[in-house]
């Protein structure tokens, strides 16, 4: 079971190119805020926002002996996120930022409910049951994004853009406890 369990790892691993981050992603960091030179893809004259970030979370697993070891890390993509040239504002910026926060807010969530799991499961079980929370949370945080970009028509909204920003802020630091992209649980 340990060799199927494994070649799913190296299977997810591959499909997702690891996590070594290069120099066209920006890890997600507290102490880190986006600036207009981090958005370096062709802006997209036709659409209707002014700038556009390409984030996301990615998983990885890893099994050693009868430990799980879990990998949850928000990466922003400078040649997929991009600006209008006429659109470089500092509420734009925050905009964005606060795109990128929503990917890690939602990740924090995915390691807290991880952290509690019951490992007495059977390794695949438990593997299967990652893998579904993982997407569900995916899935939640693509729902935020859209919500968050209607309600804030964009950046536009500026007292809208201002609530949003201060709200996932604090659910940050909430889940302070969670930030670290790492966890280990034993099966």
């Amino acid at each position: 079971m340990i060799r199927k369990v494994s070649f799913l790892f190296a299977f997810l691993l591959i499909s997702i190119l690891g996590f070594s981050q290069l120099e066209t992603e920006i890890l997600w960091e507290s102490n880190y805020k986006l600036k207009w030179e981090d958005f370096q893809a062709k802006p997209q004259m036709g659409h209707r926002a002014s700038a556009l970030t390409n984030a996301s979370t990615q998983f990885y697993l890893q099994q050693e002996g009868s430990v799980l070891k879990i990998d949850t890390r928000v990466f922003f993509r400078k040649n997929g996120s991009w600006v209008k040239p006429d659109a470089l504002k500092d509420n734009l910026l925050q905009h964005e930022q606060t795109h990128f926060d929503i990917y890690e807010l939602y990740a924090r969530q995915f390691r807290q409910i991880v952290a509690s799991f019951d490992t007495n499961k059977h390794p695949q079980k438990l593997v299967d049951k990652l893998a579904k929370l993982y997407k569900k949370y995916q899935i939640k945080a693509k729902k935020t994004q859209a919500k968050y970009d209607k309600q804030t028509n964009f950046s536009r909204n500026l007292e809208s853009q201002k609530v949003w920003s201060n709200k996932i802020n604090l659910q940050l630091k909430q889940l302070d406890k969670f930030s670290h992209p790492f966890l280990e649980i034993k099966i």
